[in-house]
């Protein structure tokens, strides 16, 4: 509570380093990714470091002050962040990773439910929208039809994992992966 973006980031990347020092992990060969609050750590994650050689981001928000009331955020003022955007506009923005966007050069895939009601889908674009304009790394955006905050359509949910796998494949081993066919 009262930190949210740089107390996930501070943790992960304790986190990380730990593993790295106990683990044989190369540290050049890093991917992260995360889905709905993991969305919004890694989102933020990739605006404060360039140790990453791939992200993938679902179901994000990254502009807290946008998301006052189209998403199902009331827990974030009463509880993450504190007060409201229109009384402490400077400690909302430094909570949002839209505010540290030009600072991405990780290349990153955004996912996001076309019905998400908890994390409204323009947060998703937002992000996208400025990655893409900023030009600094690849990035690509896929909203899937008639699904909320997760993916429960099972068609849909392999078109999610086939990306993003296809995504870290390319970016952190440099390879261009297919998947797998259904033998007919």
């Amino acid at each position: 509570m009262g930190e949210v973006g740089d107390g996930e980031f501070i943790d992960m990347m304790a986190g990380l380093d730990y593993t790295i020092a106990q683990r044989d992990i190369d540290p050049q060969r890093l991917g992260v990714r995360g889905w709905s609050w993991g969305g919004v750590a890694t989102s933020y994650t990739i605006t404060q470091t360039n140790r990453f050689k791939a992200a993938s981001v679902g179901a994000m928000v990254g502009n807290w002050a946008a998301e006052t009331g189209p998403g199902f955020n009331f827990d974030v003022s009463l509880w993450y962040i504190g007060g409201t955007p229109w009384n402490d506009p400077e400690e909302w923005a430094r909570r949002s990773s839209i505010t540290f966007v030009n600072n991405v050069t990780t290349p990153t895939i955004i996912f996001h439910g076309g019905r998400d009601e908890t994390s409204s889908v323009g947060q998703s674009l937002m992000f996208f929208t400025a990655l893409r304009d900023i030009g600094k790394a690849p990035v690509r955006y896929i909203k899937f039809p008639r699904q909320g905050h997760g993916i429960e359509e099972p068609r849909l949910e392999r078109v999610q994992m086939v990306e993003e796998i296809r995504w870290f494949k390319k970016y952190i081993e440099g390879l261009d992966w297919e998947p797998w066919e259904v033998p007919k």
